[in-house]
């Protein structure tokens, strides 16, 4: 999962972020000082804190800020429903930053229906989404 999310934080701080904003909307994203908690049901490590302008939930942000299935539900953006899959499964699914069962996954969530997946899945298929999400300030 190390790879994942070496991965997963240059796409959303040095990708998404760099080339989807302006340098104006940049100075309104906060750099957030993130947690990474354990896998309450599997016990496996959720590793260093880290500090990112741009990143996905924990599973601990997702209970907090979107606390029914309704809140966590999503769809494929036109972009994302047309990437080549690994395997058959057209059911929208997106990462969380938290671990899964072992070293080598992440949790998910079936956004068709806003399930949280504890398990996750194998960081190394592309049949999963990235939601991203930022702080920022608002105003003057």
């Amino acid at each position: 999962a190390d790879i994942f999310y070496v991965h997963a934080r240059y796409w959303c701080n040095e990708v998404f972020y760099k080339e989807n904003f302006t340098a104006e909307e940049q100075e309104r994203i906060l750099l957030s000082d993130l947690t990474n908690p354990d896998n309450p049901r599997y016990h496996i490590t959720g590793g260093p804190d880290t500090q990112d302008y741009v990143f996905f939930l924990s599973f601990e942000e997702m209970e907090a800020y979107m606390p029914t299935k309704a809140d966590r539900k999503a769809s494929y953006s036109t972009y994302s429903y047309n990437q080549p899959l690994d395997y058959g499964t057209n059911d929208p699914v997106y990462w969380l930053r938290s671990p899964g069962h072992n070293r080598i996954s992440a949790m998910i969530v079936w956004a068709e229906y806003g399930a949280l997946d504890y398990a996750g899945s194998d960081v190394g298929h592309n049949n999963v989404c990235y939601r991203p999400s930022m702080w920022i300030t608002v105003g003057g």
